[in-house]
């Protein structure tokens, strides 16, 4: 089921019959074997899958971190699937922005150089990329802490930076892993309150999960299985962190 809004989104994600097989030793390992996907512009999307389903094979490909052993990837009218590694990360660098779990900030550069480098890979001049970085971090609320290194950042700001370093070339896509594995409770719905404002902002979000409660925040989940999609369903009812947190501040003020 499609709303005649996301009909009228221009495809953005185009996955045709792709599979992905390992060698490994005398075993072939079939980690994707036949998926299909389309998803379009401005949608907000979970992947889901057990460990060994072939949901993190699936997001390397959507990331152009991998290439499928079969089968196109067009991405924003790239057919990235025939594309060579320098090709690939050229295309990775602009139109998709990663936020991991691990955050995989670079510990001696700044907060400030941290969101930099994207713009560094581009190609981009000094004085512009500085100013675009300190723009990010002003629109997560870091504004003042931009001199501060990773180690002197709580989790939540430190995924806060990740987020900014991931929106700062603009991509086509948000593409998360597992957001909110090394936060807690309250710091992960921070940052899921931040992809609904990105989301409603029209930007695309994809949630790489396997918790349910990350997933209820997507407004289509996906399920994927042993390499094939399960499911895919739009969800009647999600969860929304921005009313969530709205309702947090009533009952504290109540207080």
């Amino acid at each position: 089921m499609t709303t005649s809004t996301e009909q009228e989104q221009p495809m953005l994600i185009d996955i045709e019959h792709i599979a992905k097989s390992y060698t490994m030793g005398e075993e072939t390992v079939h980690a994707v074997k036949d998926i299909s996907l389309k998803i379009r512009k401005n949608e907000y999307v979970a992947i889901m899958g057990p460990s060994g389903s072939g949901k993190s094979t699936l997001m390397n490909i959507l990331g152009c971190l991998d290439t499928p052993t079969k089968g196109s990837y067009i991405l924003n009218n790239n057919v990235v699937s025939e594309m060579d590694d320098n090709e690939l990360a050229e295309i990775r660098n602009k139109e998709i922005g990663f936020v991991f779990q691990t955050f995989n900030l670079l510990p001696r550069y700044s907060t400030l150089k941290n969101v930099e480098l994207p713009l560094v890979y581009s190609g981009m001049p000094a004085g512009e990329r500085k100013e675009r970085a300190e723009n990010a971090l002003r629109n997560v609320g870091l504004g003042d802490r931009m001199g501060h290194k990773p180690n002197e950042l709580s989790g939540g700001q430190r995924q806060r930076v990740a987020i900014a370093r991931a929106l700062v070339n603009s991509p086509s896509i948000i593409l998360a892993d597992e957001p909110t594995g090394n936060l807690d409770t309250k710091t992960g719905d921070d940052v899921m309150r931040m992809f609904e404002e990105l989301w409603l902002a029209g930007n695309t979000i994809i949630v790489v999960t396997h918790e349910p409660d990350i997933a209820a925040h997507a407004r289509r989940v996906i399920r994927v299985r042993d390499g094939i999609i399960e499911s895919d369903t739009i969800n009647e009812n999600p969860v929304s962190a921005i009313e969530k947190a709205h309702e947090a501040e009533l009952s504290e003020a109540a207080v």
